[in-house]
This record gives C-alpha cells, structure tokens and sequence, in this order.
C-alpha cells in the first residue's frame, strides 16, 4: 500500500517535469537531474520500507519469545 502510494506519486511528478519541460519552464539537463533524484527517492523508501518490515518481525519475535518465557 505505501509502496504503491510512493510509486504512484513518482510517477506523478516525473510527468508534471515532462510537462514543464515541455512548456520550456525547464531544461532536458534539469530534467536528467530530477529524474536521478527520483530514483534515489524511490530506492531510499523501498530500503526504508524493508528496514520497517525487518524491525515488525524482529519486535513480533521478540514478543513471542518473552511470552513463551512468562509461561
């Protein structure tokens, strides 16, 4: 769900700059550089999301364990 949402506004904002881009409010090397930022933002949430999913697991674990121990 997050990780569409992320990919879903992304998607967006490359093309409102192809949109720019094509209205001449910004140039191609502009565009290059945005697009390498948009991909760094989309790699950034995806390592950001498996460090998330990594800590859920490690906390449920955790909790089972310490259950487990208590009974």
């Amino acid at each position: 769900a997050i990780e569409q949402k992320i990919d879903d506004l992304t998607a967006l904002y490359r093309q409102q700059q192809i949109e720019r881009l094509i209205n001449k409010e910004v140039d191609a090397k502009d565009c290059v550089t945005f697009s390498q930022m948009m991909t760094d933002i989309e790699r950034i949430s995806d390592h950001l999301l498996n460090i998330m999913e990594e800590y859920r697991n490690v906390h449920i674990s955790l909790n089972q364990q310490l259950f487990e121990q208590e009974n």
